[in-house]
């Protein structure tokens, strides 16, 4: 699978409920998608592109384990998440709902809105503009699958 698009960076630390804050919640996917890191930057929804991507470093996603923080970046248009490392259950959410995530450092490589090409099958994650590039550990062909499907609902 390629994934193409944007970058967004952020730092370390950065919560569920910074993702998605909890006074936000809704089960309307329109009010879910403008939730979309509205704890740090609440116009987020609107700068984002399907196939966009996030970059993050240690621990993107600790605190709670609710699935609508990931969810609500898939339905603004984020399609993978490269962070130094992420908290298991916010990390299999993703995969549960079709949003790739991928453990990496890859902060380096890009500044806030550069180009990102990503290539799953090789684990290769590359900078557009700049040509860098770095290897990432690709996931288990399972749960690509469910990444693939769109969900694991789709899926099953």
């Amino acid at each position: 699978m390629i994934i193409e698009g944007r970058a967004h960076m952020f730092g370390e630390n950065v919560s569920s409920d910074a993702i998605h804050p909890t006074s936000l919640f809704s089960t309307d996917p329109e009010i879910i998608k403008k939730g979309a890191m509205a704890g740090i930057d609440p116009d987020f929804h609107k700068k984002v592109s399907k196939g966009d991507v996030i970059i993050a470093g240690k621990s993107f996603g600790r605190g709670s384990g609710r699935e609508i923080a990931p969810l609500s970046l898939k339905l603004a248009g984020i399609d993978a998440i490269v962070a130094v490392s992420m908290p298991r259950i916010f990390l299999r959410n993703c995969i549960n709902i079709g949003l790739l995530p991928i453990i990496a450092d890859a902060r380096a490589l890009f500044s806030d809105g550069d180009m990102v090409w990503i290539d799953t099958d090789r684990g290769i994650i590359k900078n557009r503009a700049t040509g860098d590039s770095m290897r990432f550990r690709p996931l288990e062909r399972d749960f690509m699958e469910i990444i693939e499907a769109g969900g694991l609902m789709n899926l099953l």
